[in-house]
């Protein structure tokens, strides 16, 4: 059974059920509702932060994101690539499956939230782009990658816990730090979970 086949049936089972989604409604709400069916997909606990680079090592997607590692590709496309900050990652299809690039050039905070948005790609099946060597940029399907950037937050800064610490009174900075995220980030999840009223009643720095 493929990933986005698995995907669909855990989706199904999720729609099905109850979930603490509290200030989140419409899409918002079917995208939280998408990131806990692909961590049942995972194996994880439906309230979980993931661990993009244990998934896909339990997957066994590789993830190239060392500068040495990308000896694996062609000429070409590997000096385009380490020359630009242009793209984040991509997938690839290499001889074993699906193959993942970061790009080195970027921060780990940002990198672990690209490679949750590329498993929800992966696991959500959504089409592939491509990696574009003259420019070492990707193709880009700004419906499909908005999806899959939600999904892939909703991931690494689960709601329920994202809850829990804003009702807490933790600054962006904290929460930041409690998922390995940029400040930007959790402020963008804050945002989009409809959190942002209590964030600005209860953070400590306003």
């Amino acid at each position: 059974m493929s990933l986005s086949v698995h995907f669909q049936k855990r989706l199904a089972e999720v729609e099905a059920g109850t979930h603490f989604l509290p200030f989140v409604g419409g899409e918002a709400a079917r995208l939280e509702r998408c990131a806990i069916a692909a961590k049942r997909v995972f194996g994880l606990p439906d309230g979980s932060a993931i661990d993009p680079y244990e998934v896909a090592q339990a997957l066994d997607v590789p993830v190239i994101r060392d500068p040495e590692e990308f000896s694996v590709l062609p000429d070409g496309l590997r000096g385009s690539m380490l020359g630009s900050r242009q793209w984040s990652a991509g997938s690839l299809d290499g001889p074993n499956g699906p193959l993942i690039i970061l790009n080195p050039r970027h921060a780990p905070t940002r990198l672990k939230v690209t490679l949750a948005e590329e498993l929800a790609h992966l696991v959500m099946g959504h089409p592939p782009s491509a990696l574009d060597p003259a420019v070492g940029a990707r193709t880009y399907n700004a419906t499909v990658e908005q999806e899959a950037f939600s999904v892939g937050g909703a991931l690494v800064m689960p709601y329920g816990q994202l809850f829990r610490f804003v009702k807490a009174g933790c600054s962006l900075n904290e929460l930041a730090g409690s998922f390995g995220v940029s400040p930007a980030m959790a402020r963008c999840r804050v945002n989009r979970t409809g959190l942002s009223r209590m964030y600005a009643k209860r953070s400590r720095t306003g």
